[in-house]
């Protein structure tokens, strides 16, 4: 039978592997090095100077479009804050000699300088380099744009306290223009001491910090989502397959039975997205959306009790703990082949919902329904009084053999664009 999924599931791919273009290398370049001096270690993933003068590496793989993220963990011992040593993005034919001044390069330096393609040094600009911190990058190579974070300074990207700065939503990045359109990670040291702490490289999940929404890996693949269906809790008669991605209703079922994920939210911004199979067609105790760890399965399918249910068919009704919402927020499920997302602001106790057919959020246009804004949505407690920590959650009517659930948490590209601020449910 025909599954309409989000992503593919014919072949799984294990956290972080995702969809799209295969993985590219996740290391630096040992052909691409700035000699001797150079030692690479970690199945090639760690640069450490062992000699004084100009020693560096660039990453084994480059990225000319999209929005994309790898990181740099700075060694736990080792000499760090110089001004003649850094990191960042180069062309492929730059001079390990001449990065610290920015020749056919965008870096931020150890002392938190920034600068691109010689232009200058703007002062404090990046995060400063810390012994045993994990630097993140977030490019945007369409619009010439990036932004730093160190897991020392945890949610704060460049040198921003306030908040504006942020790739999720564009704001605040770090420009640079003038540079071939193929740029390279790179790391360097220049300062002659040769006691420099190391730098590893990671291009592929999972990270040590957190994903920007919007963003994926710069090694390809997903944002190394580990979430999934919950063996331990579903349904009898619910069988998990694909990695536990896919839930299918097996014959013998007396009673509606359902499945939740393995992870709950109770806090932040979330999304993730749901596609279907219904053989013999649509039924009116199907559905899916969040529930609450003390929800029954009868209960979800009946009418969403400790749960958020959007159900089946072209005017499927969306009830929150027994609520029933009305018109137009219901489920507009025209066509089988269609996928939902589905957006959590636990903080403002609201959800979304998008179908791949019409793109809106909760089947309204984007002035009234809108996640990135906080317009509109469900209110999960008023007047419905539903609590957390949620659960993704899917529910399917007794004895409808074959109806099935895919689910995708980030391990593969989403169908639906993702609202600014949020991230992949991971």
């Amino acid at each position: 039978m025909t599954i309409i999924r989000p992503y593919t599931l014919t072949h799984p791919r294990k956290s972080g592997g995702g969809g799209g273009a295969p993985a590219l290398s996740a290391t630096w370049n040992p052909a691409d090095t700035a000699g001797a001096g150079t030692t690479l270690s970690n199945s090639n993933k760690t640069f450490a100077p062992n000699t004084t003068g100009t020693q560096g590496a660039r990453a084994a793989s480059s990225q000319s479009s999209g929005k994309l993220v790898f990181e740099i963990t700075i060694g736990a011992s080792g000499n760090v804050g110089s001004s003649q040593s850094g990191y960042g993005l180069s062309n492929a034919g730059a001079s390990f000699g001449n990065l610290f001044v920015a020749s056919q390069c965008v870096i931020a330096l150890q002392n938190a300088n920034y600068n691109y393609n010689a232009t200058g040094n703007q002062a404090n600009a990046a995060p400063t380099c810390t012994n045993g911190a994990t630097l993140m990058f977030a490019v945007d190579m369409t619009n010439h744009l990036w932004w730093l974070m160190s897991s020392a300074n945890p949610g704060q990207w460049n040198t921003n306290t306030s908040g504006s700065a942020n790739p999720a939503t564009g704001t605040g990045g770090l420009a640079w223009s003038g540079l071939n359109a193929a740029l390279f990670p790179v790391g360097f040291v220049n300062s002659g001491t040769g006691s420099d702490a190391s730098y590893t490289i990671n291009t592929v999940a999972p990270f040590v910090n957190p994903v920007p929404a919007g963003f994926s890996a710069w090694g390809g693949g997903g944002v190394g989502a580990t979430t999934t269906w919950n063996p331990a809790d579903k349904g009898a008669h619910i069988t998990l397959s694909a990695n536990n991605l896919l839930a299918t209703m097996a014959a013998g079922s007396a009673g509606d039975e359902g499945v939740r994920s393995t992870t709950s939210k109770s806090s932040g911004k979330w999304v993730y997205e749901m596609g279907y199979n219904f053989p013999g067609g649509a039924v009116s105790d199907t559905g899916c959306g969040i529930a609450n760890g003390s929800a029954t399965f009868p209960g979800l399918g009946g009418n969403g009790n400790l749960g958020a249910m959007l159900f089946m068919g072209a005017s499927g009704p969306l009830y929150v703990n027994t609520f029933h919402y009305g018109s137009p927020v219901n489920s507009n499920w025209t066509s089988a082949a269609m996928t939902t997302m589905w957006a959590l602001d636990v903080g403002n106790n609201k959800l979304w919902f998008a179908t791949s057919n019409n793109g809106l959020w909760n089947n309204d246009v984007l002035a009234n329904q809108n996640p990135a804004t906080n317009t509109g949505g469900i209110n999960l407690t008023t007047p419905a009084g539903l609590t957390g920590p949620y659960y993704a959650a899917c529910v399917i009517t007794a004895g409808n053999t074959g109806q099935a659930f895919s689910v995708n948490f980030g391990q593969s590209a989403f169908v639906n664009a993702v609202p600014s601020g949020f991230s992949a449910w991971g």
